[in-house]
């Protein structure tokens, strides 16, 4: 008797702290913003700076990161569009940059399904654009993308982190 309500204590215990869910360090987050006619999504996971160096510590300068955590961020969009000045057909893409200390390059890649940047592969580029990046007065703790500026078929996308920001 006494083995069996043990084994049932086990299992019941088991099964309470199996259940039980915490956060996210990095919570996920998606955008959907109607641009002119068309909606473009952005699916990506938002860490936090926890007083950490960010960029030049966590995310090295000159290297490829999945800009933001965890799975790599994912771009819809609805309809063909341009792009930072490139023209880009409607469709999912993985969202990388290379952030650099006086600029940064922004890729967008067929791959939508990469966790980190191990497999990273540049034949599955669409683009590669160069920004530079603005240091701001204004600190974000979480990392955001956003869109702003808005004119009837346009607006601008921003990455925001610490105290960087790119448009």
């Amino acid at each position: 008797m006494k083995k069996i309500f043990i084994l049932s204590a086990v299992f019941c215990y088991s099964y309470i702290t199996a259940q039980i869910k915490t956060p996210q360090p990095s919570p996920t987050a998606t955008i959907i913003q109607k641009i002119g006619i068309s909606n473009v999504t952005i699916d990506y996971s938002r860490p936090g700076v926890k007083e950490r160096e960010i960029f030049g510590g966590l995310v090295p300068f000159n290297k490829i990161w999945r800009t933001g955590a965890n799975k790599a961020t994912k771009i819809t969009f609805e309809e063909n569009c341009i792009f930072g000045g490139v023209k880009v057909r409607k469709g999912s893409y993985s969202l990388f940059t290379i952030p650099g200390e006086k600029e940064w390059t922004v890729l967008l890649n067929k791959e939508t399904e990469l966790w980190g940047t191990g497999d990273y592969n540049e034949d599955n580029e669409v683009l590669r654009i160069v920004v530079v990046p603005e240091k701001t007065k204004d600190f974000t703790e979480s990392f955001t993308i956003d869109f702003g500026n808005f004119k009837s078929f346009s607006a601008i996308l921003s990455i925001k982190w610490a105290n960087t920001l790119i448009n």
